[in-house]
């Protein structure tokens, strides 16, 4: 329940704010950015990285 939470508010903050994976992944308590995109590919399928192009393409 918890990861659920945490990886939608990710996903809501890759969404709508403009600041770095980095960021989001220290806001949201990981110490190592590479934690955070490893339990996010593995909550979605795809990487944070992959979230923002898909984004910036529509």
């Amino acid at each position: 329940f918890y990861l659920k939470k945490k990886m939608q508010l990710a996903r809501h903050l890759l969404d709508q704010q403009p600041i770095s994976v980095k960021e989001v992944a220290y806001m949201l308590g990981y110490e190592k950015t590479s934690n955070f995109i490893t339990m996010f590919k593995k909550y979605y399928d795809f990487s944070p990285g992959t979230l923002r192009k898909k984004l910036s393409l529509e």
